[in-house]
């Protein structure tokens, strides 16, 4: 395996490195990768998806959207580009969690096993991609171009429920854990 090969052969360096992590650097498909590629890009493409499907439904209702060049304008497409990267940003940062909580990054949550991490940030990703959801659907309904300079003040509305679904899969994989714990001994 071309895995084993490379971290037998790429001397002492290697040694240092533990082999989930060098096989999650290679981008190995497992389980873990899909879900934080899942997460982030889920997060990038939610706003455009939402964007587009409120301005379809806007425009098959007849009410006055904007016109489709106007969001291909160079200029407004590095505000597009600004903003997304505010919009996305709460689901990248879980996506950044997972990653480095699957790659045994995170002291406190070495103990945990595969479904009990799953279960950490699966809640996460399902209350925060819902109440962002929420958030794009107002902001595409009754769209301002100053949206996209200050995706700030919206970022804000739906972060708090990554967190809060953060806590959750953390109570919810520690008590999992335990139960499991509790039935080997």
């Amino acid at each position: 395996m071309l895995i084993d090969r490379l971290h037998r052969n790429s001397g002492p360096a290697a040694e240092l490195m533990p082999q989930r992590h060098l096989r999650s650097l290679l981008g190995e498909r497992s389980w873990a990768s899909f879900l934080v590629w899942a997460i982030a890009i889920a997060g990038i493409a939610l706003p455009w998806c939402i964007g587009t499907g409120v301005k379809l439904y806007l425009d098959a209702q007849g009410k006055p959207t904007w016109d489709w060049l106007y969001f291909l304008h160079p200029g407004t497409l590095l505000a597009e580009i600004w903003a997304t990267a505010w919009l996305a940003a709460p689901s990248l940062l879980l996506a950044l969690f997972a990653a480095l909580m699957f790659c045994g990054r995170i002291e406190i949550l070495r103990r945990f096993d595969r479904i009990e991490m799953t279960l950490v940030v699966l809640p996460s990703a399902t209350w925060g991609g819902y109440a962002s959801a929420l958030v794009f659907i107002e902001m595409f309904r009754v769209f301002h171009p100053v949206a996209f300079l200050l995706p700030f003040f919206y970022t804000v509305l739906y972060a708090g429920y990554y967190l809060l679904g953060l806590l959750v899969g953390l109570a919810l994989a520690a008590v999992v854990h335990t139960l499991r714990q509790a039935l080997v001994d």
